[in-house]
């Protein structure tokens, strides 16, 4: 545990990985998984050893807001492709692919930060002809404590010669415990671990072995179950607050609330509210582009301590 040995992970920890992802549908062979120090690492090391300099990566229009900063850092270029409810147009990426330079996309098929959308099987097997057609190299992230999720074949599941998939720990076990498990194709193994090796060396064995015994202990399934029981509260509690309407076993850990177009600005919009006592994210920080149309609030239902904080959260946004 304090050695530089297994810089792709101990053979423990890489089996326990191999079992998190396989409970999750993604069945790959136990050499095809690395540990990495958290998923944040992990996209850092695949934009930098994957891709090159001047690379385009199709993703929402809305997308995970730390993405964008690292291809900015990576000097890899962001393309929006619009959609609908269901997620993606298919369509358009295949357009955009055709249109040449498309190198990959990024998706997160499960409650798409900060959308929530999830993208459902038919539009997956789309999605993945698309990218198999195109040879696109498909980045995926999978973050969710929906049940049902292990019934939805992945993206690696249809497409894993060109799939690299995340799976971290951080969300759901402790942000405190910075461990996430990669699952690689053969063709791009040697890529992905020299980017885990020159960007992090390797991830904290303290951490992996502490993630480990709680998936091989099972105690990781039953802290799963216990938050999926608090978020499935959360989730009743904004509905109830901000009258949306209900969605059976509703496990999101964060909900998104329309702006309307004469809301302002940003900044000046979470400044409001921050000075009501609530933090709150705008829309304009997950857009990957400044023409972005829609506006919303992104709120986290995980951050409050307790349920009556949560809910004096949402009753001094109300008021707001």
């Amino acid at each position: 545990l304090f050695s530089y040995g297994h810089r792709e992970g101990a053979p423990r920890h890489r089996r326990a990985g191999q079992m998190w992802l396989a409970q999750r549908g993604i069945n790959v062979p136990v050499g095809q998984v690395a540990v990495f120090p958290g998923v944040q690492s992990a996209l850092a090391a695949t934009l930098l050893s994957v891709f090159s300099v001047g690379d385009t990566l199709a993703t929402d229009p809305f997308t995970y807001a730390n993405l964008i900063h690292l291809a900015r850092l990576a000097h890899v270029r962001l393309l929006p492709i619009p959609g609908d409810a269901r997620g993606m147009d298919p369509e358009a990426l295949d357009e955009a692919a055709r249109g040449g330079g498309l190198r990959g996309v990024f998706l997160m098929p499960e409650c798409a930060n900060p959308t929530t959308v999830t993208l459902d099987d038919a539009r997956r097997d789309e999605i993945a002809a698309v990218c198999a057609r195109h040879d696109l190299i498909v980045l995926e992230d999978s973050a969710t404590l929906d049940a049902a999720a292990a019934g939805r074949r992945s993206l690696f599941a249809r497409l894993p010669e060109n799939t690299v998939h995340y799976a971290g720990s951080t969300r759901f076990l402790s942000p405190g415990l910075r461990v996430a498990f990669v699952a690689f194709p053969e063709t791009l193994g040697g890529r992905v671990l020299a980017g885990l090796h020159h960007t992090s060396i390797k991830a904290s064995a303290l951490d992996a072995e502490i993630v480990s015994e709680l998936i091989l202990s099972g105690a990781a399934e039953r802290v799963l179950a216990a938050k999926a029981g608090r978020a499935r509260a959360a989730n009743a509690l904004f509905d109830r607050v901000f009258r949306r309407p209900s969605v059976p076993d509703d496990t999101r850990l964060f909900r998104m609330l329309p702006l309307p177009g004469t809301a302002g600005r940003g900044p000046e919009i979470e400044q409001k509210y921050r000075a009501a006592g609530v933090a709150v994210c705008h829309s304009d920080r997950f857009a990957v582009s400044r023409g972005a149309k829609a506006a919303f609030l992104r709120l986290s239902l995980s951050s409050a301590v307790s349920p009556a904080q949560l809910e004096e959260a949402f009753t001094r946004m109300a008021r707001v």
